[in-house]
């Protein structure tokens, strides 16, 4: 089922709001609230299901800058829950704002849970609800797709997002929106807009003009191998900052087949490609010379990749196998993990030794990604109220 995007009112104070806009005039459910403010991205608002996308007519027929944003959702498609979807701005042509640094042609700013009608996805959520923020930027993340960028964060303070400063040159505006989900008759209660002046500025409509591409920056590469998308070396260590990766394009390829068979995707994939491309770094200098372009926890992560899989490829005793695996996972995805210690491989006994390894693991469960999530939840809870 297909389900139109909501209009966003402007805020009172919004100087970019046209006569046929809407205007908030009752912003009561944000006092109190807390609420994030992201920056308004000037593309082309646009929704991605499991099963297609539309821009924000329902009906929207094909365009050359639909194109991009069509493969990504095909990449991304088999882990977007039936019934939900992902509402975002498809930036691939530019509009009024000329963009030169972006993390990737498709940002998401909200993930509803069903549509009029649809499934119930909880029993504190109706049939058509908006994740929390929180919620929304860790579901994106693990599909490969950036937010908006975050410009303040707090209690609703009205004199603060007044005192707001944007370049209105390169800045279109900014969104509010309450950090808690929402159901979408709260919808223009809970979020609202401001927008510059003037913001069209250009004399013909983007659709009637030759597509210009909005231009990416170094990162958007980091982007692409978490969405899915086929690793280019070079691309990969600019966004790195490294002089280039000893690797292969076909064993990058080879490592990203394996996982996406296993159904990984965001940080999991991009660790598990980075890894085999660094294999042959120092476990104890990577960590920090990967902190600045990743953030330290995934630089842990690769680090940790790199210096745990060659213990896949040696022998070991078969009795041990299991509770050797099971203590291994507490370090590292055991599935990513196989799959960097299988494409490293440096010849067909290790190979074996990784294959033989894998075998173990998927009987014994572990090949999830959180394979001991509902162990810990169960003894969390069977262990409440205890003294520590």
């Amino acid at each position: 089922m297909r389900v139109h995007y909501p209009r966003t009112p402007h805020l009172p104070w919004s100087p970019g709001a046209a006569a046929d806009d809407v205007r908030t005039g009752d912003l009561s459910a944000l006092v109190g609230a807390e609420v994030v403010v992201t920056e308004k991205l000037d593309g082309e608002n646009t929704t991605l299901y499991r099963d297609g996308l539309h821009a924000r007519s329902l009906d929207s027929a094909h365009h050359p800058s639909r194109a991009w944003v069509k493969g990504l959702q095909g990449r991304i498609a088999p882990r977007i829950p039936d019934g939900w979807r992902i509402c975002g701005e498809n930036l691939f042509a530019r509009h009024s704002i000329p963009y030169t640094d972006l993390e990737s042609w498709f940002y998401g700013f909200s993930v509803w849970t069903g549509g009029p009608g649809g499934p119930d996805h909880g029993a504190d959520r109706g049939p058509d609800h908006c994740l929390d923020w929180d919620d929304t930027v860790r579901f994106l993340r693990r599909l490969g797709v950036p937010v908006p960028r975050v410009l303040w964060r707090g209690r609703y303070d009205e004199r603060a997002l007044r005192a707001l400063r944007l370049d209105l040159d390169r800045q279109e505006g900014y969104v509010v929106r309450t950090v808690r989900g929402f159901s979408r008759a709260e919808f223009g209660e809970r979020v609202a807009k401001w927008v510059r002046p003037r913001h069209v500025r250009t004399d013909t409509h983007w659709m009637h003009a030759a597509v210009v591409e909005n231009g990416l920056g170094p990162s958007a590469a980091l982007w692409a191998v978490r969405s899915g998308a086929l690793p280019e070396p070079a691309a990969l260590a600019a966004a790195l900052k490294l002089p280039e990766l000893s690797c292969s394009p076909e064993e990058l390829a080879e490592v990203s087949a394996r996982l996406d068979e296993l159904g990984r995707g965001g940080d999991a994939r991009l660790a598990g490609v980075l890894a085999t491309a660094l294999r042959t770094a120092r476990r104890q200098s990577l960590a920090p010379r990967l902190a600045g372009p990743l953030g330290l926890p995934l630089a842990r992560r690769v680090a940790d990749l790199v210096g745990l899989h060659p213990a896949l490829q040696q022998p070991y005793p078969d009795e041990e196998r299991r509770a050797g695996l099971v203590r291994l996972s507490a370090a590292a995805d055991l599935g990513v993990l196989h799959a960097v210690a299988a494409t490293a491989a440096p010849g067909p006994a290790e190979r074996e030794q990784v294959a033989w390894s894998a075998l173990y693991a998927e009987d014994a469960g572990l090949l999830a990604e959180a394979p001991l999530a509902r162990l810990r939840a169960g003894l969390r809870t069977a262990l409440a109220g205890l003294d520590p």
